[in-house]
Order: C-alpha cells, then sequence, then structure tokens
C-alpha cells in the first residue's frame, strides 16, 4: 500500500471523534483489550486521549494522519492526542490488541528530562513505534491487568508502571534522535515531514531535491539546519536507517540477505555486504548467526503464549 493510497483511504473514510476517558475513572489514564476481530472503531477517528496500542499477535499498518507505519507481531505505538488513527490488519481481522490511554493532564507527571517525549506527545502526529519490546510489552500487559483489578493502592502502582513504559518511549526516542535538545524541538518538528518521506522509502532511491521541498528549505538552508538538529547529514542520516533497518530484518524474519538488502534500497547486495560489514564489523549473514534468536517479537510471543 502507497502513501497516496493511505490518502485516499484517509478522505474515503468518515472521521470519528471517540471520547474515551468520560471524567468518571478512577485513573487519570484507563486501558482495554479489544478481543479477535474488534476495535474501538472501524475506521479513522481520534480523541483528545494519547494512547499506547500493543498489537500482540498481528501485522499490518498503522494509518496516522495521512501517513503509514507497518507493524509486526510484538510491536506497540505511542501516539499524541488528536491524532487520527487506525490500525489496518494484513488479514481479515486480528487475534486482539492492547490499548492504554492516558488524559493530557497525566503528561505533566512526566519528569521533564522527558522533554523531548512531552513534546512529542504535544504535537498532532508524531507518533513513537517501539518494536519487539518484550520488557515493554510485559508492562502493558501488567497495566492492563492492574487496571482491570480493584487492588488496593492501584492508582500509585499503575502510575509507577506507566512511567516504567514510558521510559522506553523515551529511550527509543532518544535512539532515534540521538543530537536532541530542548533548543531543537522547533527543529524537529519542521523535519517531520522529511523523516516520514525517508522511513517510508528506504527500500527505493530516495530523491534529495524532494526533501528540501518537504521541509520548505533551500538546499543550503535545509543541509546546514538537518546537521544541525541530527548530527549528521541527510545522506549519513539515511544510510544509518537503512543499516538499522537491515539489522531489524535480519534478526526479526527468514528473508534471505539479497532480500533484504533491495527491501533497504540497496540495489547491489554485493555493496550492502560491503556497506554492513564496514559498519559492523562482521557480515549480514555472521549478524544474523550471532544474534541468540530470531528477534524479540518471537520472545513476545512466547511471552504472550505462556
Amino acid at each position: 500500500m502507497t502513501n497516496s493510497e493511505i490518502l485516499f483511504v484517509n478522505r474515503k473514510l468518515p472521521h470519528v471523534d471517540v471520547n474515551i476517558l468520560k471524567g468518571n475513572e478512577p485513573t487519570p489514564f484507563v486501558a482495554r483489550k479489544y478481543d479477535k476481530g474488534t476495535h474501538i472503531a472501524e475506521c479513522i477517528h481520534q480523541h483528545p486521549e494519547a494512547e499506547v496500542c500493543f498489537m500482540p499477535w498481528d501485522s499490518g499498518i498503522m494509518l496516522m494522519d495521512g501517513m503509514e507505519q507497518s507493524f509486526c507481531p510484538g510491536d506497540m505505538f505511542l501516539i499524541p492526542g488528536n491524532t487520527y488513527h487506525h490500525p489496518v490488519f494484513n488479514t481479515s481481522g486480528n487475534k486482539g490488541l492492547v490499548v492504554v490511554y492516558f488524559s493530557s493532564g497525566f503528561i505533566d507527571q512526566i519528569p521533564p528530562a522527558w522533554f523531548d517525549l512531552k513534546a512529542v506527545l504535544a504535537s498532532r502526529g508524531a507518533a513513537i513505534k517501539l518494536e519487539g519490546n518484550l520488557d515493554a510489552a510485559r508492562l502493558i500487559l501488567k497495566l492492563e491487568r492492574l487496571l482491570q483489578s480493584a487492588e488496593e493502592g492501584r492508582d500509585i502502582l499503575c502510575q509507577g508502571i506507566f512511567l516504567q513504559l514510558m521510559s522506553h518511549f523515551a529511550l527509543e526516542l532518544r535512539l532515534q534522535y540521538p543530537h536532541l535538545n530542548q533548543k531543537k524541538n522547533t527543529l524537529i518538528k519542521k523535519f517531520s515531514k522529511t523523516l516520514d518521506y525517508i522511513h517510508a522509502n528506504l527500500s527505493s532511491d530516495i530523491d534529495l531535491p524532494e526533501l528540501y521541498r518537504r521541509a520548505g528549505l533551500s538546499r543550503s538552508r535545509f543541509c546546514e539546519q538537518f546537521k544541525e538538529c541530527f548530527g549528521v547529514s541527510a545522506a549519513q542520516y539515511i544510510q544509518t536507517a537503512r543499516l538499522e533497518k537491515s539489522k531489524y530484518l535480519l534478526v526479526s524474519t527468514r528473508l534471505l540477505v539479497n532480500e533484504i538488502a533491495y527491501a533497504c534500497g540497496y540495489n547491489w547486495p554485493s555493496f550492502f555486504n560491503r556497506v554492513f560489514k564496514k559498519s559492523t564489523g562482521v557480515s549480514p549473514s555472521e549478524f544474523r548467526q550471532n544474534e541468540k534468536s530470531l528477534g524479540e517479537n518471537i520472545k513476545i510471543q512466547e511471552f504472550i503464549g505462556s
């Protein structure tokens, strides 16, 4: 499914506003487990509450404000409030998902050191994806079970677990934007469409003039501000993103190395092998062999099934 098709889907599907927290919940957030084949809305929808959406078993595409991000079993998303979104599963239904919603007031409890995470939660459409994080999966399932219980001191326990869950998203954000600081929040927002374009097109040639256009900058200003924001040039950022995607595919899929090379935008597998070994010190095949498992997704499925 292409970006243009996603945009078409968004125009055709009705946009629904859903009020999750009715004001009578005992905590400033609520968790819901949706059974097989169900979700809160059958179309693109939004609500003022932010949410963490966890897909234990299914793969598909998350639609968000006209953009798309793929997900695999065990992935989860942190989606800011007032962001139109909807999971589209690869099969005719799904095996169930867990969603934790929290009000905007709870964002104030996030530690000041996570200023970048707070900035994301205040920005419509700036979702963060965690790929197969077993610790985060345990936390969201523990939170969901606790919110359905009547355990004494539940509110305080839930808030503690929730902050632990947010720490994983805060770390992921820092990994994606290692040079982020408070002064650069404005630049991050300026380059959001550029980054969306890059990550949606890692498997193909990326048109640099298109990056300038999406940022609304001249070539020289783009190069200057992009490096100021991320500490590397756009070309270096793209290469790093492709390598990180290749590592993920190596440990989470059974695709051939040549197939992974093409999926990550390398037209020549031999060139991919050279670049990968220069970056990691081992070949793609050795990297895969050194891993003890096929990735966190399998671990999460085992955990859910235990």
